[in-house]
């Protein structure tokens, strides 16, 4: 069991804060993207595959070390699974015109984050997270 009490309290903690983290995260994605398009200057879009694809893998760097710290399990859960679907989003969104890669993308992330979890010897808070993660991913891009 987590250590932060009744499992259905930790299920509802790693849900709503992964759902809201989420929020928070492509809402500084939109404002990275307006900022970079007052500075370059309206109309100038080469710069979105770059800082689409450095927001995922930068963003995935965050949910590895925010795990590393002493936050709570289910908020560590919540940011780690919220890292693999922000990566999974953004990399499939890159590779749109090829849904087959965009696909294998996001379910080669989550074998990846899968893989790390069980390495680590993480409690159920982390599958759940990324389980979560994974599923809302899949039917985003659908």
């Amino acid at each position: 069991m987590s250590k932060s009490g009744h499992p259905l309290r930790s299920v509802l903690l790693v849900t709503v804060s992964t759902l809201g983290i989420l929020v928070l995260a492509f809402a500084l994605y939109f404002l990275l993207f307006m900022l970079i398009e007052r500075v370059v200057g309206r109309g100038e879009y080469n710069f979105v595959s770059m800082l689409r694809g450095g927001f995922g893998i930068l963003f995935l760097l965050a949910g590895v070390l925010v795990e590393r710290t002493h936050f709570p399990s289910w908020f560590k859960a919540a940011f780690l699974a919220t890292a693999v679907a922000v990566f999974s989003i953004t990399m499939s969104i890159l590779l749109y015109e090829t849904p087959i890669l965009s696909m294998g993308v996001i379910i080669v992330a989550g074998i990846i984050a899968l893989i790390y979890l069980v390495l680590g010897k993480k409690e159920w808070v982390y599958y759940y997270g990324i389980i979560l993660s994974i599923a809302a991913t899949l039917f985003y891009i659908r």
